[in-house]
């Protein structure tokens, strides 16, 4: 091998380590954007915009569920 030919082998396998560096923080921050949100993300994000109180929806799932009469 001569010696050109080490310095560009060499150049090339740094080259490709860049690439593969850039391509991680790529896929990194590509990552973070798409991240899902927890419900602890949302706490608070609702509070005044519904007047809803416990019993109303739980009266709204009790009249959801069918009546035993229905069933048979």
């Amino acid at each position: 091998m001569t010696p050109d030919n080490a310095s560009i082998l060499s150049q090339l396998k740094s080259l490709e380590a860049q690439i593969g560096a850039i391509k991680a923080r790529l896929l990194k921050s590509a990552a973070r954007e798409h991240a899902p949100h927890s419900f602890a993300d949302l706490y608070g994000r609702l509070a005044g915009k519904a007047d809803s109180s416990e019993e109303d929806i739980d009266a709204t799932l009790y009249r959801l569920l069918p009546d035993l009469e229905e069933l048979g």
